[in-house]
């Protein structure tokens, strides 16, 4: 509701939040809404090149954890080999056990 007693000397003054100048509402999915805005958030602040410097360090994170999972799916994938041929050696093992 309008303040209606109000005046230009009443008003509270604020600094803009944004650096760029004037803003407009836009929509986004919600699952990537904080994502956008950070992102919009950085450039306002420090420009695009900084913006391609984070985007260029997760990558590289990205690309670091996925060849660390891939690391361990193969340490895995060895350990399930060597569990697997170590239950064939029992099972043989308690069937000779059986037979004498």
């Amino acid at each position: 509701m309008a303040n209606l007693k109000g005046n230009e000397a009443s008003l509270v003054k604020y600094k803009p939040k944004w650096q760029s100048g004037k803003t407009q509402t836009i929509r986004v999915p919600m699952a990537i809404a904080n994502l956008v805005l950070e992102g919009a958030r950085e450039i306002d602040t420090n420009g695009n090149q900084s913006l391609l410097e984070v985007i260029n360090s997760q990558k590289e994170y990205i690309t670091n954890l996925s060849n660390k999972l891939s690391t361990l799916e193969q340490e895995l994938s060895e350990k399930n080999e060597a569990i697997s041929n170590r239950v064939i050696q029992l099972k043989t093992v308690s069937q000779v056990i059986e037979k004498s």
